[in-house]
């Protein structure tokens, strides 16, 4: 049976891709941040952060502008886990990254009233780290696909 994709999930999935570039890559290849966690994702090698980034719009693009690009034949209950598992780790990643948007007001919440730099710095550096989640997610997703295509019956391959 081939699974229709929701609107919801195309916003997640284009959503993520672009957190991936922004603002997470930038942070974590920035500032104290990007001291603390070796460059980040974009910070080291200029033509892997190049190859990434026109994948991930490349994909962006194909999500935005084709109806089907995300639809696939839902077989088995290991594709549907991986499935599940994917749309958690990208909604997970994409949070993290919504709030890194807020530190300064995340942080007073948390923490009380604080003007060290420390406390902003230390729930950054949690909040990238978190942000990284979403990449694993739609690896994931891209890996559940290709097995659903792989397992699909052989009557429906052909026709």
């Amino acid at each position: 049976m081939i699974q229709s994709t929701s609107k919801f999930l195309k916003w997640l999935y284009s959503l993520t891709s672009v957190a991936m570039i922004y603002p997470a890559g930038v942070m974590g290849a920035s500032g104290w941040v990007g001291m603390a966690t070796g460059g980040g994702v974009l910070g080291n090698a200029p033509f892997v952060e190049l190859v990434i980034v026109c994948g991930l719009i490349f994909r962006v693009i194909q999500v935005v502008f084709r109806a089907n690009a995300l639809d696939v034949y839902v077989g088995g209950a290991f594709v549907k886990l991986l499935r599940v598992s994917a749309m958690f780790l990208m909604g997970t990643g994409l949070l993290a990254v919504t709030l890194m948007l807020f530190v300064k007001p995340l942080t007073s919440a948390i923490l009380g009233q604080s003007d060290d730099g420390v406390t902003f710095f230390a729930v950054g550096v949690y909040l990238y780290f978190f942000s990284l989640i979403g990449f694993p997610g739609l690896i994931l997703f891209e890996i559940a696909r290709m097995l659903a295509k792989l397992t699909k019956p052989r009557e429906e391959k052909f026709s």
